[in-house]
């Protein structure tokens, strides 16, 4: 299937917020969708709307006649993705429970939700729980005990925090599988320099840790399937 980014600005009218959300970019998406599910019935379409609930419930188009809609067939949840985040930061369950409000007047009934904490666009997850432990597995236990099809952005897993510069490069940080120089990632320089934290926020260092992150995800997911 396809996972197609930006969704919503795909033919533009004008600058501004006229490159958002036209009648021609909603036209463009049903015909994709429409060749998809007449050629590739198996295949997914899957859309980056990033955006307020409202305004991505209307990107999975025509629910009533065709299943799961006749635009994407799911979209990524980026207001529950801040409301988990805002509220395992807060302590106050109000930032999900009103996004989950909000989906059940705008939603489509039974369509696809795709489900994250963070991106490779976004802060990572750590750095904006600020390295909590409690926070770090409390995050994913929410994510993965909600309905819909839960994504995980590498290095999550093993609490990957940001590396040390700015920019998108600091997000993007090679996955450290062990504690080793290269990570496990590489026997080389990588391109980019680990984040901090390798030497125990690393695959090998946490796999037979019954209480470490990661399994605090793994476990979940093997209930889940």
């Amino acid at each position: 299937g396809f996972r197609l980014d930006a969704a919503r600005h795909l033919i533009a009218a004008g600058p501004g917020e006229l490159q958002n959300d036209t009648p021609e970019t909603h036209a463009y998406w049903r015909e994709f969708s429409r060749y998809l599910r007449e050629r590739y019935p198996e295949s997914l379409m899957l859309g980056e709307i990033w955006s307020d609930t409202e305004t991505v419930a209307t990107y999975y188009g025509d629910a009533e006649t065709f299943p799961c809609g006749d635009e994407f067939a799911m979209t990524f949840n980026f207001g529950l993705a801040g409301g988990v985040v805002s509220a395992v930061n807060l302590g106050d369950a109000n930032a999900v429970t009103s996004v989950l409000s909000r989906m059940s007047r705008f939603y489509p009934q039974d369509v696809l939700d795709g489900t994250f904490l963070a991106n490779h666009d976004m802060t990572r997850l750590a750095t904006q729980l600020g390295n909590d432990p409690g926070k770090l597995r409390q995050a994913p236990a929410v994510l993965l005990t909600l309905p819909g099809t839960p994504f995980l952005y590498y290095g999550e897993e093993v609490g990957l925090r940001n590396g040390p510069a700015g920019g998108d490069e600091a997000k993007r940080t090679p996955m450290p599988w062990n504690g080793e120089p290269g990570g496990g990632f590489t026997p080389a320089t990588p391109w980019y320099a680990f984040a901090p934290g390798r030497e125990t926020d690393n695959v090998a260092a946490q796999t037979d840790d019954p209480g470490s992150l990661l399994r605090r995800y793994r476990t979940p997911i093997r209930l889940r399937a």
